[in-house]
Parts: C-alpha cells; sequence; structure tokens
C-alpha cells in the first residue's frame, strides 16, 4: 500500500505543477493498486493448507495425491511455501520448498527420502518427473504462490464484460525465448477479480501465441477464512493435451504459528505434519 500512496503523491504533485502526470506513472499506479488488493487479501503471516490433487488425461485415466502445504510471509515480504506429500505411499515424506523471490523466478528445491538430502531444482522436466503426471511446472507453482509478484506486470484490461465479475486483467512476458530456460511460454495474463482480489482466471501462451495452459477457479467454491478469501477449488486445462489438474483445498488454517526454521533447505527432511 505504500507503494500506492507514493504513486499517488507523484501524480498530484505533478498535477500541482500545472501538467498532467505520466503515462507510466498512471501504469504503475495502476498495478501498484492490483497489487495492494491481492495483498489486502493474503494471510498477514502463514497459513497450512491440505491439499487433494487429480491430474486426469484425454481419455479419463487419473493420478491422484495428497499433500500439506505450509505458507509463510517473511519480514522482507518474500513469500515461501513448503509442500509436504502424503500421498501416493512412493511419495510419501516427499517435499518440495519454493522461495518466492520477486525479483526472479521461483527457487525451488526437492527432497525425496530416497536420496536422503535437497536438491535444487533448475528445469521444468525435474520438477515434472518428481510430480509424476500432475503437469505441473515452476511458472504454474508461481501463479499460486505469488499471482502479482512479477516486476515486469502490465495492466492491460479492466472491465465488467455481461454476466462476469469485475476483474483486473495483467499481462506478464518472459523477458526470454520460451524453452531458453525450460519455460513453455511467452507471456501470462492473470485475471484478477476486483471485489475478491485473487486471480479467479490465468492463461499462458506459448511462442506461437497460442493457449498452452488454463487456470480456472471454482467461483462457488471461494470461501472466506480468517481474513482472507481462499479458492477452495482451481484447475489447470491443457487444450493441447486435453488434461487437466484440479487442485482442492480440504482444510485451511490461517495465521498459524509457524517456526522460522521450517521452511527452509536443512529442515526440508524433517518438516512433519
Amino acid at each position: 500500500m505504500r507503494i500506492a500512496i507514493a504513486l499517488t503523491a507523484t501524480a498530484v504533485a505533478s498535477a500541482a505543477l500545472g501538467g498532467a502526470p505520466s503515462a507510466s506513472v498512471v501504469a504503475a499506479l495502476e498495478v501498484a493498486d492490483v497489487r495492494a488488493c491481492v495483498e489486502a487479501n493474503t494471510p498477514r503471516r502463514s497459513s497450512v493448507m491440505d491439499i487433494r490433487l487429480e491430474f486426469r488425461d484425454a481419455v479419463g485415466e487419473t493420478n491422484d495425491s495428497r499433500f500439506k502445504i505450509y505458507w509463510r510471509r517473511l519480514p522482507t515480504g518474500e513469500r515461501r511455501v513448503l509442500i509436504r506429500f502424503i500421498q501416493p505411499e512412493d511419495l510419501a515424506g516427499a517435499a518440495v520448498l519454493v522461495e518466492g523471490a520477486r525479483e526472479a523466478r521461483p527457487r525451488v528445491h526437492l527432497y525425496l527420502p530416497g536420496i536422503g538430502r535437497a536438491q535444487r531444482v533448475t528445469s521444468r522436466e525435474q520438477l515434472e518427473g518428481f510430480l509424476g503426471r500432475a503437469d505441473l511446472g515452476i511458472e504454474e507453482i508461481g501463479l499460486l504462490l505469488d499471482p502479482v509478484g512479477r516486476e515486469d506486470l502490465a495492466l492491460v484490461d479492466t472491465g465488467r464484460p455481461a454476466d462476469e465479475r469485475p476483474y483486473w486483467v495483467l499481462e506478464a512476458r518472459d523477458a526470454v525465448e520460451p524453452d531458453a530456460d525450460g519455460s513453455r511460454y511467452a507471456r501470462t495474463r492473470t485475471f484478477v477479480d476486483r471485489e475478491l482480489c485473487i486471480p479467479l482466471r490465468a492463461v499462458f501462451y506459448d511462442a506461437d501465441d497460442r493457449e498452452a495452459k488454463i487456470f480456472q477457479v471454482d467461483r462457488s467454491r471461494v470461501t472466506r477464512e480468517a481474513e482472507a478469501w481462499i479458492p477452495r477449488q482451481m484447475t489447470f486445462l491443457d487444450p493441447t493435451e486435453r488434461s487437466t489438474t484440479t487442485l482442492v483445498i480440504d482444510e485451511a488454517e490461517i495465521d498459524v504459528p509457524l517456526a522460522p526454521s521450517l521452511l527452509t533447505v536443512p529442515a526440508m527432511p524433517g518438516a512433519g505434519g
């Protein structure tokens, strides 16, 4: 919110000096307003959630898993998430740690009990190899972790289409060519509900500007927990493969005490439920 206040002061000062605010100042103010809205809806300190995930391929075969997510906001503003798997049995005890630094793609570490140490994940293939056929990669996890965290966001649309809720549309473009660093996507558009202050939809585009992945929230499954709106059911759709990955939040605890050391790489082997 301090960012929005500072930008508002800049615009007012410009007008007082006889000039209109520059387009860059107005654009930055608009993005800052969206960030402030989303920030106000996120837990102040932490959350713990029990998640069910179902991957369904084009012929209807499914692959299910269950895990617990520990989320914590650091004093620096950075978000961290620890994903601790419960099922299937061959993944029980495995963990993924996501450090959501805003100046870069999230930093991801993987822990497998059979290996006994955490490893840095640097490519989509490494993460998908662990998640099996869930079809979630670093970019999708980044959307769930910090949907308005990228510094290169631009507000490209806002309004209220017929029969839809008012929204903001934010766009981010990759600074590098897709696939050069493991990314499948050239740009992403995120639709943020202006009343709930959460993303209800996002579209990931490939290098040919085709829809490669679509993220949707079931609005009927959004609930109020403490001071935050929580989307209880989310789906990623792959139009090319005709597959879906659905995440359902069964239990959610907001602003519960979490030890500062819990969401760190050294703690990954012993961070149980």
